[in-house]
């Protein structure tokens, strides 16, 4: 069953971000997702940043 926020604005675009081929979040805001890289920048070996 999917989860859907309902805070979000039609126009706003989300994006997802997976770390070694696991998605870790899916956001809206820019600072999200810089935030989530950051974390995983040291450990990870890759990570994509998709346009949903």
């Amino acid at each position: 069953m999917k989860r859907k926020s309902t805070n979000l604005k039609s126009n706003m675009a989300i994006k997802r971000v997976i770390v070694d081929g696991v998605q870790v979040g899916a956001y809206a805001e820019e600072e999200n997702v810089l935030r989530t890289v950051q974390r995983n920048l040291r450990t990870a070996q890759r990570i994509i940043i998709e346009n949903v």
